[in-house]
């Protein structure tokens, strides 16, 4: 059975009888604080584009604060930007205790270029985190696409997830998996064929244990044509092909058809109706939303 914790994103709504006490709380670098509510999952600095740098949570995060290009934030710059990140963390999270997951978003691959030096700067960090909050979930979401122009995202292929897979056992770290993002990595914009989606997808299955969540969202065209990124739905994002929609949620299924819950994001920045539109999608391929305190028997 696959099965989905869900998550409440911006002012969303899951329709009845879904409900959930989880809420998405953004924290990246500019945010001076959070206002999350008693459960959620903190979303932390993804290094698309370009911040200020001057909250008052980094006035001392000397490394925090210079490890940037253009202001584009270098994520897991060094084991001292970890420690400062996992300080960044708990200060802003102080107030309300800990989040149930924290996500977090790699590196670039100019100052990062393998996944055993992100893993021994991620180690930093955990243990100021876990020290703090040893019950809490850390996940890392694939990442493509950023203003930064040094180099690529070093986890965003499903080769990239397989190989943090197989390397970050001995770690408390778990994927979370963003599927546009995955397929836009692999060269999709809003056409695949749908042979590439089994192979994308498929090819995380051995190791579908260290996928703990999903990010779900769609791509649609303004009035000049362009590609908006968290518009839309499955329907826009594969420009009205249902075959092709009904394939990747078919394929999704096989994947996560293990009887393990996992936290399900909906990152639509749109209408309430398309958010809806991906709910009953994924229902209707036989996806099941569970509560967030439904056990998780398989660790």
């Amino acid at each position: 059975m696959a099965m989905l914790i869900p998550v409440m994103y911006g002012r969303l709504r899951y329709p009845f009888p879904i409900t959930t006490p989880l809420k998405e709380t953004a924290a990246h670098f500019d945010r001076p604080g959070i206002d999350p509510g008693p459960c959620y999952v903190l979303h932390t600095e993804y290094a698309y584009g370009r911040r200020q740098l001057t909250s008052c949570l980094l006035a001392d995060l000397d490394v925090l604060r210079r490890s940037h290009a253009d202001f584009v934030p270098q994520l897991w710059y060094s084991a001292e930007w970890a420690e400062q990140f996992a300080e960044f963390i708990l200060r802003i999270t102080h107030p309300f205790g800990p989040p149930r997951v924290i996500e977090v978003h790699p590196p670039f691959r100019d100052y990062c270029p393998t996944v055993s030096t992100l893993l021994e700067r991620y180690s930093h960090f955990e243990h100021y985190v876990k020290r703090e909050y040893p019950n809490v979930e850390i996940l890392m979401e694939n990442r493509h696409g950023s203003l930064y122009s040094g180099a690529a995202f070093l986890v965003s292929t499903a080769d990239d997830i397989v190989e943090l897979a197989e390397q970050a056992k001995g770690t408390s770290l778990r994927v979370t998996l963003d599927i546009p993002q995955l397929l836009s990595s692999h060269g999709a914009t809003n056409h695949i064929d749908s042979g590439r989606i089994d192979d994308i997808i498929l090819s995380l299955m051995h190791h579908r244990e260290w996928i703990r969540g999903i990010h779900i969202w769609g791509t649609r065209s303004t009035a000049n044509r362009a590609r908006v990124a968290h518009m839309g739905d499955l329907e826009t994002y594969f420009q009205g092909d249902p075959g092709q929609k009904q394939r990747l949620l078919s394929v999704l299924r096989q994947l996560l058809g293990d009887g393990r819950p996992r936290f399900f994001v909906p990152e639509v920045n749109d209408s309430e109706r398309y958010f809806l539109s991906i709910v009953a999608d994924l229902i209707r391929a036989g996806f099941h939303f569970v509560d967030c305190t439904a056990p998780d028997s398989h660790g």
